[in-house]
């Protein structure tokens, strides 16, 4: 039988397996799933307990139902999304107990499995795996939300993130929002329906970012574009604070973005849009619910400061600062404290000013060091 029991240092969830029950055993699972081995019964058993709860922490619309129900049941059809379902499993365990090695290693090779379907996937498109394609596209950007840097082929990691978002954004343009609000998958879509806005509500940083660009720079346009929609998520902080829809917010704010102009300046490694790639995983630092987003800005962050040239550098004071803040609420006022005609931490939210040191004393100039 299936049972659970939680560790007494980090109260861990831990899967026990009882290969003496004839019903519930991975083994005699096996002979109901031809295609799936031990190891692919226990991560589905992982991801029906424990992970697809934790995904979105999206409370609308039956979302949580199709998390726990549509996308296995689209794993029992397609291959692709059953590795991503598997992966993502995986994943998870890694994130709940990070020493195992055979945890990585599954979610790697799960995460090749379901990349590669997919594109056979898309190659053959047909109007039977629409739904799975679809729900795949989105999957994969959580199954790869932890890429090693040979995955990446030493490119920076959020350069290959924001290409996966803009090949989500590509498939729903050729299926249609329409299709997305039919599939039944669209509650776990967050969409945002007015996406440009008035550039306003930013640090005056980001503000000197763009004075610094030729108006005639064929990037202009895009980072004008990208820094509108990242003001959108000063401006909700702003009048919201910290909510559930600020954490559905910062997690799709790439695809409400231009962001396949935008993901190739970040892999071009072009300065202002990795400048702004920095603020933005500021913001995934707010939501350190979702545990797939976990611990990866501030590594991200200082990759970004060490491939940034020098003059851009003082633009990268308040990210690596953050880099050093734990609590949210700190993280929130100094976001909002950059915001014109703010002073510093006049949001009261706990927070107390602190000096940049550590790593990103490292990263900066001297001069540029407070």
């Amino acid at each position: 039988m299936i049972s659970s029991k939680s560790e007494s240092s980090d109260d861990i969830p831990v899967i026990v397996w009882n290969s003496r029950s004839n019903l519930c055993s991975p083994e005699s699972s096996v002979s109901l799933f031809p295609n799936w081995d031990t190891n692919d019964i226990r991560l589905l058993h992982h991801y029906s307990r424990l992970t697809s709860g934790s995904l979105f922490l999206i409370n609308r619309h039956g979302a949580d139902r199709i998390v726990a129900f549509e996308i296995p049941r689209l794993a029992f059809e397609h291959d692709f999304i059953r590795h991503c379902v598997l992966g993502i499993a995986s994943l998870h365990l890694n994130h709940l107990a990070p020493n195992v090695p055979e945890h990585q290693s599954l979610t790697i090779a799960h995460r090749v499995k379901a990349l590669s379907g997919l594109r056979v996937a898309i190659s053959q498109l047909s109007k039977e795996s629409h739904r799975a394609i679809l729900a795949g596209s989105l999957l994969l950007l959580i199954l790869s939300s932890n890429l090693s840097t040979a995955e990446t082929g030493g490119d920076l990691w959020i350069g290959n993130w924001l290409g996966l978002w803009a090949g989500l954004r590509e498939i729903i343009r050729v299926l249609s929002w329409t299709f997305v609000e039919q599939s039944g998958l669209e509650p776990i879509f967050a969409r945002d329906n007015n996406p440009r806005s008035a550039l306003t509500n930013l640090p005056s940083a980001l503000s000197d970012l763009l004075l610094s660009m030729e108006p005639d720079n064929e990037d202009t346009s895009n980072i004008i574009s990208t820094l509108n929609c990242l003001s959108r998520l000063y401006q909700y902080l702003l009048l919201n604070g910290l909510t559930e829809e600020l954490t559905t917010r910062v997690i799709a704010w790439p695809a409400n973005t231009d962001v396949a102009e935008f993901a190739v300046l970040a892999k071009r490694k072009q300065p202002q849009a990795l400048v702004i790639a920095a603020y933005y995983l500021v913001f995934t630092k707010l939501i350190d619910e979702i545990w797939w987003m976990a611990d990866i800005s501030g590594r991200e962050i200082e990759m970004i400061a060490k491939a940034l040239p020098i003059k851009y550098q003082p633009l990268m004071i308040i990210p690596l600062q953050a880099v050093h803040f734990q609590s949210k609420w700190d993280i929130a006022s100094l976001l909002l404290s950059q915001l014109p005609g703010s002073s510093p931490y006049e949001y009261d939210l706990n927070c107390a000013a602190k000096p940049v040191c550590g790593r990103a004393r490292e990263l900066l100039p001297v001069e540029e060091v407070w």
